[in-house]
């Protein structure tokens, strides 16, 4: 029921959560949270249809949780979900705004709008994301690693300003990296051209200006 760890001549017993790591600890997390949950809801649904039915979109990765449109409801009810031993964070600070995974998502004058996130722009100090030109990987896969992103931040984002944002700090970390912008250039236009980024975004052209040199 416990998992053990030794350090030295000293043995340790976790008691709480598994250990990082290990294969099976995503499918042990998922299955106890579920326990949980369908134990609390089923007894909901009974007692309280209506409050069981605002949850019906909130949804759960792991150990995230975003819940939509409960109007607090899941607030009232999550600590009654889950036992005292698994802490909860709130992490969003207002209901019009969130970071879920790699998205950051936000409502303005009625509508979603979505962008990248990455928790790494928060950092007090600077990193090294990308491999540099001058390492011994194959520049094929450094360069796809460059159209592989834009495809990225492309199906992500629903709003041009967030997707230029994205592609304007990745496009200089690379040149910073010994990239030329012309390499950079090319791939990004084969890369607009084959998943159709104009048909997205009809401003697109005007992202020329960071791909000139």
């Amino acid at each position: 029921d416990n998992a053990y760890f030794s350090m030295g001549n000293k043995i340790f017993k976790q008691i709480i959560g598994v250990p990082i790591g290990v294969n099976p600890g995503p499918f042990i997390a998922n299955l106890t949270l579920f326990y949980y949950e369908y134990k609390y809801l089923d007894k909901l649904y009974k007692t309280d249809y209506f409050s069981a039915k605002r949850l019906n979109n909130t949804f759960r990765l792991i150990d995230d949780i975003t819940t939509v449109n409960s109007d607090g409801v899941f607030q009232e009810h999550v600590n009654k979900i889950y036992p005292d031993s698994l802490k909860l964070n709130k992490e969003n600070e207002v209901d019009t705004k969130a970071h879920v995974l790699d998205l950051d998502i936000s409502i303005e004058e009625g509508h979603f709008i979505v962008k990248v996130y990455d928790k790494r722009d928060d950092f007090p100090f600077k990193i090294v994301q990308y491999s540099p030109n001058c390492s011994n990987m194959s520049r094929d896969i450094l360069i796809g690693v460059f159209g592989s992103q834009l495809v990225r931040f492309f199906r992500i984002c629903n709003n041009f300003n967030g997707f230029k944002r994205r592609v304007e700090i990745m496009l200089n970390s690379f040149v910073n990296l010994g990239f030329k912008k012309k390499l950079l250039s090319s791939k990004y236009r084969h890369m607009s051209q084959k998943h159709g980024f104009k048909d997205k975004f009809t401003m697109i052209d005007t992202l020329d200006y960071l791909l000139d040199d």
